[in-house]
């Protein structure tokens, strides 16, 4: 593993210890391109966190280095703040329509565990509503000015559980709002709609404004089905992964834990998977019933979305590696199977199962799609 993504794997958490920064400072002694850094930083959604650790700890590093760091974060807090006027509109306008709107990932971590909303940048705010409300919703989205097209962009996303992206300029910055009505992707197992989940949600307060969002347990699952997922760009967000870490430490206590396990037992194993990247706290360690001393490989990199992986300029060869042969690493977070179990069934029957899956759902959408 690089330096740089070691020292980005490190800052993958709320609150670095005493014995973390020292470690930290260690390893900037090794950066040879800061820049470089600070790309990735930013591209795993992390810089803020990176410079809230600098600053905490009082850790020497490059004027210039940290200047860009704060540049970035000023950059945040001014977007947190124009999604935060944005939400409560949409907020507003769907409750005088009759919409339940139900905040999902950022939109609801931001405010629940971390101090600060700027410290959990988001590509797009994503809200699950009704399947039955999700016309009227991409109305009135319209009405105040998103522009959100009446199909998706195309046609294998035809079937996908959400609206297309409805974008809107606000004071500069491109606002992306993701309407899902089912709260799963459909390259995963399972359903997350708002009847499932009705009866079991929570009020939470961002600023001045209340939003529903999920229960523990469930918020639990659908952050964690989430990140087990194929994501844009085959980028695991380092922000995702302190979502859920940080989720199960801060309601360690309120998390009905035997459900977990009764109900949605891959959230153990993901957090198992988590704790090879940012360490878990003993208490946590001990909820989810020890964690594996296995050190898979390419720890923190993901499959490809099938997208990138039949880009042109890749060969037939390279994309049946793509496909067949992902990380180790990866293999065990989606497959819920610990990072000490063997991966001999799920790379010769599982997987190659579950890729097939996949290409036929978007041969599938595409024979639809004329």
């Amino acid at each position: 593993m690089d330096i740089n993504r070691q020292i980005l794997h490190r800052a993958s958490c709320l609150e670095l210890d005493k014995d973390g920064a020292q470690e930290l400072v260690q390893l900037f002694s090794q950066v040879t391109n800061w820049q470089t850094l600070i790309h990735q930083a930013e591209l795993y959604a992390v810089a803020n966190m990176l410079l809230k650790h600098i600053s905490e700890h009082d850790i020497e590093i490059n004027a210039d280095v940290q200047m860009g760091l704060k540049g970035l974060s000023l950059r945040h807090r001014k977007m947190s703040d124009v999604r935060y006027q944005v939400i409560t509109e949409i907020s507003d306008l769907f409750l005088k329509n009759d919409i339940p709107l139900v905040a999902l990932k950022g939109l609801a971590l931001a405010p629940m565990i971390y101090p600060e909303d700027r410290l959990r940048p988001m590509r797009d705010m994503d809200i699950l509503v009704p399947k039955e409300k999700i016309d009227l919703a991409a109305d009135l989205l319209r009405q105040i000015g998103f522009n959100l097209p009446e199909q998706q962009s195309n046609k294998y996303m035809r079937d996908s559980h959400q609206l297309p992206n409805a974008t809107k300029k606000v004071d500069g910055f491109l606002i992306s709002v993701e309407v899902h009505h089912d709260a799963f992707s459909r390259d995963v197992v399972g359903h997350l709609r708002y009847e499932d989940i009705k009866a079991d949600l929570q009020t939470i307060s961002w600023r001045e404004i209340e939003l529903k969002t999920l229960g523990h347990e469930q918020m639990l699952h659908q952050i964690s089905t989430h990140l087990e997922g194929l994501h844009p760009g085959a980028v695991l967000k380092l922000i995702n992964v302190i979502d859920v870490v940080a989720y199960a430490e801060r309601f360690i206590d309120q998390i009905d834990w035997q459900v977990v396990k009764r109900e949605h037992d891959h959230i153990l194993n993901t957090l198992k998977c988590l704790h090879l990247i940012t360490p878990l706290s003993e208490k946590l360690q001990q909820k989810i019933g020890g964690v594996a001393q296995a050190q898979p490989n390419n720890i923190g990199e993901i499959m490809k979305p099938l997208t990138a992986i039949f880009k042109k300029n890749n060969s037939f060869k390279k994309r049946l590696s793509l496909m067949f042969n992902p990380s180790d690493w990866w293999l065990h977070l989606y497959y819920n199977t610990s990072p000490d179990k063997s991966l001999w069934q799920i790379k010769y029957w599982r997987h190659p199962i579950r890729v097939a899956t996949w290409l036929w759902q978007r041969l599938y959408s595409r024979a639809r799609g004329g």
